[in-house]
Order: C-alpha cells, then sequence, then structure tokens
C-alpha cells in the first residue's frame, strides 16, 4: 500500500491505483471526488478523464453549471449517496456524508484488512441546511488540514448563529440594509436557511454565484425565500440598489461572495451604508484582522473537530492534504 499527494491524493492498493479530488490530469483506476469546491477538483481536467469518476449527484450539478456543459452524458460518470458502495478491482470503496456542502461525500476505502478514511473537508456539527459529517472507522485517516491549527477552535454553532443574528437586527434598525460576505459554496446556503428561518422578517438578496448554488441546494433542501440579484458594481450602485422614493424601504439583506470582500468593493459598499452594516463570515476571523466586522462561521471542522474525528475513528495513522 503507498499513499501519497500530487495534485490529487493518491492510493496504490494492490495495483489499483485510485486518485482522489485531482487538479491535474493524471493516470489512475479510477477518480473519487469529496465535492465541488475548486481546490478539490479541477474543471478543465475533469473533462479530460475517461476513467470511471465516482461522486454525488449535487456535485455534478454544480460542476456542469460552472462548465454550462452537460456532463451527465459522460459515460464515466458514477453517482454516490451516502452508504453507497462499489467495488473497484477488490477494493471496496463507501461514501459518507461528509456535512461540508450540498453533495460532499467523504470515502471509506478497504482492501483485505485494511480501511483508509479520506474525509475530504467536513464538518460534525449539526448545521442550517446541512446533513452533519459522520465519523467513520479505520486504521488510516487521510483528512483536512485547514484549521487544524491549535488557534483555529470555533464557538458552538448556536453562539455564532446567536451573534450573527444580533448582529443583523441591530444593523437592519439602524441602516435598514445589511451585507454578509460568504463562501459561495457552503456558508452561502447555510446564511440562506439561518436568516429566512430567523424573525428578521427581511428581503435576502443574492448575488448570482451563490445564486445558482442555492438552486441546486434548494432542490434537495430546502432554503426558502432569495432574490437573485446580479453584481451591484456591473454599472452602478445606484442601479442596483434603486428604490422607488413613494415607497418605504425595505429591510434587506445582501449576500455576497468573500471574492467581493477586497479594499475596491469595501470602500463603494462603506460609502453607500457605512462600515458598520457590513461582515464577512470565516474561519479565518479567529486570526486575521478585518476591516468590517466578521464572525467565524466556517464549512470546515475546527482544531477540535479534527481531534474529536481521529480519536473517534480509531485510526492509528493521520495524513494531512
Amino acid at each position: 500500500m503507498e499513499i501519497y499527494k500530487k495534485s490529487g491524493m493518491h492510493l496504490l492498493l494492490n495495483k489499483t491505483h485510485l486518485l482522489i479530488d485531482p487538479l491535474s490530469h493524471q493516470e489512475s483506476d479510477a477518480v473519487l471526488i469529496s465535492h465541488a469546491h475548486s481546490d478539490h477538483i479541477n474543471l478543465r481536467v475533469f473533462e479530460e478523464f475517461t476513467q470511471p469518476i465516482y461522486l454525488s449527484k449535487p456535485t455534478l450539478e454544480i460542476l456542469s453549471a460552472r462548465a454550462k456543459k452537460e456532463f451527465e452524458k459522460k459515460e464515466n460518470i458514477h453517482f454516490l449517496k451516502n452508504g453507497d458502495e462499489v467495488q473497484v478491482d477488490g477494493v471496496t470503496i463507501q461514501a459518507v456524508d461528509a456535512g461540508h456542502c450540498i453533495g460532499s461525500l467523504q470515502y471509506k476505502i478497504t482492501v483485505k484488512q485494511h480501511t483508509i478514511i479520506y474525509t475530504g473537508d467536513f464538518s460534525l456539527e449539526p448545521r442550517m441546511g446541512m446533513q452533519k459529517g459522520i465519523v467513520i472507522k479505520g486504521g488510516t485517516l487521510i483528512t483536512d488540514s485547514t484549521y487544524a491549527d491549535r488557534k483555529y477552535v470555533f464557538p458552538s454553532r448556536m453562539e455564532i448563529y446567536r451573534d450573527i443574528l444580533e448582529w443583523l437586527k441591530s444593523v437592519l434598525k439602524t441602516y435598514k440594509t445589511a451585507v454578509l460576505f460568504a463562501r459561495e459554496l457552503g456558508t452561502g446556503q447555510e446564511l440562506t436557511d439561518l436568516i429566512n428561518k430567523s424573525t428578521l422578517n427581511c428581503e435576502l438578496w443574492v448575488h448570482p454565484s451563490i445564486y445558482f448554488h442555492n438552486m441546486i441546494h434548494d432542490s434537495y433542501y430546502p432554503l426558502g425565500m432569495f432574490q437573485y440579484r446580479r453584481n451591484m458594481f456591473d454599472r452602478s450602485l445606484d442601479d442596483f440598489f434603486s428604490a422607488k422614493k413613494t415607497r418605504p424601504q425595505p429591510r434587506r439583506v445582501h449576500l455576497l461572495p468573500i471574492h467581493m470582500c477586497n479594499r475596491d468593493n469595501l470602500l463603494k459598499i462603506k460609502e453607500q451604508y457605512g462600515t458598520d452594516a457590513l461582515a464577512i463570515c470565516t474561519g479565518w476571523a479567529l486570526t486575521q484582522h478585518f476591516s468590517i466586522h466578521s464572525f467565524a462561521l466556517s464549512s470546515h471542522a475546527d482544531y477540535l473537530n479534527i481531534q474529536k474525528y481521529w480519536r473517534e475513528s480509531g485510526a492509528r495513522d493521520l495524513i494531512y492534504f
């Protein structure tokens, strides 16, 4: 048995070569994809693979929508959902919910008497709009290192939710409008569900990149009401935020992707609403200074949950990807 990382994770098991979350085109007997984030699958190389590809249906829907192609017509595509098992040349592969984003999967890979766990990005906490990840028992654990450092210990989900909702309530009362930055896939859907299930009684306007992920997520787990709004900076802020003066201004939350939280955009939004009406949701809030309010809301496991997984899995070996 050999395990190594090279633009993806490679498992050589009894002459069977499994490639997990590839970022470049490489030969293998089969490809496993944990979820649709771009740091786990490269769209260009995805099209090039001819070997069997195993992934969830929501993940393929997201990849197809991004590429504007009908990947479901590829003959080498095989769908897996929580609990499904397949055999690849004597190697048993089982898919298990990861709890990271819609369609995210872990893989339990068994050959002879040895079990390897590939978690992909995962979350063990119950989250709005999501199934939580499940701990798998095994001998070798390959897992996410994003927040594996001891300094990354997130508050409980309920505490973060309470803080976000209290902040939104205060901002909406004062400014009528709040702006939240979140991941397009993951916390964007979590916040959509949280806001819709709250008593804030506000409109939710989402950026196109979050909207299309919401639509796919919503077909599996309903998220409530959200409105499609194009990029607010395509033309002008006045065009995006125009409202008839004869009507009371509605209370509104704008949900924008994190990549828009940059200096130029922030200057424009701060000028429109003021710094106090803006916040970003990311695990990096624990260690990075942002010029706006921040919440340590992440779809990844923190240090304690990574350690919990390792302990409860019974794994002897731990490998970070």
